[in-house]
């Protein structure tokens, strides 16, 4: 179906965004202000001096998401592992970081058993 749309509308984001991560927004906006966050990260300067494009954010908030899908826990979750929703993520700048440089911390395995 996204093959389909046109790059960059509201319709195209909900229909490659919303099954990565069906929660638009932790605060209850809906899609069209979450769109609105995503837009404005659009053309921002990455670290390596590439600029963002729709489908580079698509990847890289796809990666972000696998990535740290795997630190989930049900028991204990470090809060810097927890997955931030797309608004989050564009709102926080998050598309900059090199989230891969996140590291287990050995002390919880000790104190939690995780």
């Amino acid at each position: 179906m996204s093959e389909d749309l046109e790059i960059g509308t509201v319709e195209w984001f909900k229909a490659v965004f919303l099954p990565i991560n069906p929660t638009f927004s932790s605060n209850g906006n809906d899609e069209t202000s979450t769109y609105y966050y995503a837009n404005r990260a659009i053309g921002d300067s990455l670290p390596d001096g590439v600029l963002l494009t729709w489908e580079l954010l698509l990847q890289r908030y796809t990666d972000y998401y696998n990535y740290l899908h795997t630190m989930q826990n049900g028991k204990y979750t470090r809060k810097e592992n927890i997955i931030q929703n797309i608004e989050d993520y564009c709102y926080n700048k998050l598309y900059k970081s090199d989230y891969a440089k996140i590291q287990e911390d050995s002390c919880d395995t000790y104190l939690f058993g995780i």
